[in-house]
């Protein structure tokens, strides 16, 4: 009897052991997957770095007194941009430029509503300059979607009509054509990319990467294969980042 019930366990502990090993599989490969998307994301926040420096400068001068257009005119010369939106909540100037651009009734007021654009949390990466401190937004008005950085600047929290903005409104095929380019470069240079990235010795592991924009795919290495683990590609929200791991064998 003894013999017949260890018997048992056994074959219990064998049908339970590859569950749970399948289980930790996938949660790792979903896990590595988010950490590709960071990578790749963070690389592509990164070429609006000199964006976020020009844009707290611009508060800085608003802070100062400048007039709306000489913030303005200072941050036109900044690649990447169809439009600046400057909106001071002190002394109720506002300016969008160039001219038509955007709706600058539906755009300010969309933003100034927005209470969680002007909100101070206490996790480090709400301090980050790009995502943290300038945020990146995607507003809709009638048809038409804009994508937008945002400098956003609580005079006084408790007075939505004294809250000021200076948004950049960008654009979109900016970004789009540089994905090629940069997503070749990164998956030959970065760590992250390159660990379970194809080789001789990889034989275990198999990895796919991608970027879509709608039904267009930007940029793509690996095996097409159907991925359900998709990140945003910031900030450009509706552009996913497709990535996974698959064992093998």
């Amino acid at each position: 009897m003894k013999s017949k019930l260890g018997a048992l366990l056994c074959f219990g502990i064998a049908l339970a052991l590859p569950v749970k090993s399948v289980a930790q599989e996938r949660i790792f490969e979903s896990t590595w997957a988010l950490s590709n998307s960071i990578t790749i994301s963070d690389c592509f926040a990164s070429l609006y770095l000199q964006h976020g420096v020009a844009l707290q400068h611009g508060a800085e001068s608003m802070r100062n007194g400048d007039p709306a257009s000489t913030i303005a005119g200072d941050l036109a010369q900044l690649p990447g941009i169809d439009g600046i939106l400057v909106v001071n909540g002190v002394n109720g100037e506002r300016i969008i430029t160039p001219n038509g651009v955007a709706p600058i009734d539906s755009l300010t007021g969309a933003l100034l509503a927005e209470d969680g654009l002007f909100k101070q949390y206490v996790a480090p990466m709400t301090h980050k300059l790009l995502g943290g401190r300038c945020k990146f937004r995607q507003i809709s008005i009638g048809s038409k979607r804009y994508d937008l950085m945002v400098m956003p600047i609580a005079n006084d929290p408790n007075q939505v009509k004294r809250r000021s903005v200076i948004a950049l409104l960008l654009d979109r095929s900016w970004l789009l054509n540089q994905v090629p380019s940069k997503m070749d470069s990164l998956s030959r240079e970065s760590s992250q990319l390159l660990f379970w990235a194809s080789s001789p010795r990889n034989t275990q592991w198999a990895q796919s990467i991608g970027i879509v924009a709608g039904s267009d795919t930007l940029w793509w290495s690996g095996p097409k294969v159907d991925i359900k683990d998709q990140q945003a590609l910031w900030p450009l929200s509706d552009v996913k980042i497709f990535s996974i791991i698959r064992k093998l064998n």
